[in-house]
């Protein structure tokens, strides 16, 4: 595999005191290839409307939208045994694959889990319900990459994995979570390293989910280099980095940017 082809992307929502217009427009300009977008109601101020949002970045600034994020709030509730808490998390899956499938994004990524799931008790009934999800993603061409969260979670993810072998089913690997919550970093990245639909790369110092350039933590980025050079994946190298920023200037934005695309390219020597 040749690392230094993959390109190269950048969570969309990453912090900073600039119009979403001219978010796009730094990401562009720096050369990102790819955003991925969070695709809930929850931050309008933030996202504004997420189809209209959605299509300024394909027509206007011709980048790709590597995945969208679905909410993640009612997360647990795929688990729980209140049927109609577990079907309203299920719409906002189904809502998803079908905004995805209309504007021709590959993937979206999941939370299994929420804070409170229980490692010993998986109830099944949110393992089974996922059939429904895997059926209309197969039929809509889209991907869903779920994503290793808390250490609770992790028997959750490894469950349906194995349970769904199917080409749409796959893994979003996030170094920051993994970093905090592993007892072998890197381990379940190469464990399902042929399942890669997503990444999210942030630092963070071991202690907190900080989401920081992964620079600034304390990660061990050579060892992540190596097993980055010696997988075989096809999305891009993406950085999930979310800091409440302020800039003075656009200039001072974009040249943030730039920073965070040094920071991929650090990762792809």
């Amino acid at each position: 595999m040749v690392i230094k082809m993959k390109k190269i992307g950048l969570y969309a929502w990453f912090g900073g005191n600039v119009s979403i217009r001219e978010r796009f427009q730094a990401i562009q300009e720096v050369g990102f290839d790819s955003v991925a977008l969070y695709w809930g109601n929850d931050y309008p101020e933030i996202t504004g409307n997420n189809e209209a949002t959605l299509q300024m970045i394909q027509n206007e600034f011709h980048l790709e939208v590597e995945n969208l994020h679905a909410p993640y709030q009612h997360a647990d509730d795929l688990f729980s045994d209140d049927e109609k808490k577990a079907k309203y998390v299920m719409q906002l899956y189904f809502s998803c694959l079908e905004a995805a499938s209309r504007y021709h994004v590959p993937v979206i990524v999941i939370h299994l889990t929420g804070d409170f799931c229980n490692p010993n008790q998986i109830n099944p009934k949110g393992i089974e319900r996922l059939q429904s999800l895997v059926h209309f993603a197969q039929a809509k061409h889209v991907k869903m990459a779920f994503e290793n969260l808390t250490k609770n979670g992790l028997p959750y993810l490894d469950a349906v994995l194995k349970q769904y072998p199917d080409e749409c089913v796959g893994f979003c690997y996030d170094l920051g979570h993994d970093h905090l919550y592993s007892e072998k970093e890197f381990e379940i990245l190469k464990k399902y390293q042929h399942r890669l639909y997503a990444l999210h790369l942030h630092g963070n110092d071991g202690k907190k989910d900080e989401h920081k350039r992964i620079v600034e933590g304390n990660i061990d980025l050579e060892k992540f280099k190596m097993i980055l050079k010696n997988i075989s994946f096809q999305c891009p190298v993406s950085l999930e980095v979310i800091q409440n920023l302020s800039f003075r200037s656009y200039h001072e934005f974009k040249q943030y940017v730039n920073l965070l695309k040094e920071d991929c390219l650090y990762l792809l020597k």
